[in-house]
């Protein structure tokens, strides 16, 4: 899944935030996390771990790249 399917040097977050971020988010969280932690599915986010409120799952079924593992531009 993506946050913003938009891939771009220059791309700012839109201001007010988009519904479809928060669809997406709530997809994850209501979806995608408890199927993980059953161990039915695994995720792996390689970005914007804090914006996908990531940071706190800790589980084996639940990977989490940070520091000089992401794909973070700065």
């Amino acid at each position: 899944m993506e946050m913003y399917p938009y891939h771009s040097q220059s791309f700012k977050e839109p201001k007010p935030l988009l519904a479809s971020k928060q669809l997406a988010c709530d997809y994850l969280h209501d979806v995608l996390v408890p199927r993980a932690l059953a161990g039915e599915a695994l995720l792996v986010a390689t970005r914007q771990v804090k914006e996908w409120r990531l940071s706190d799952k800790q589980h084996a079924n639940i990977i989490t790249y940070s520091g000089g593992q992401t794909r973070e531009h700065t």
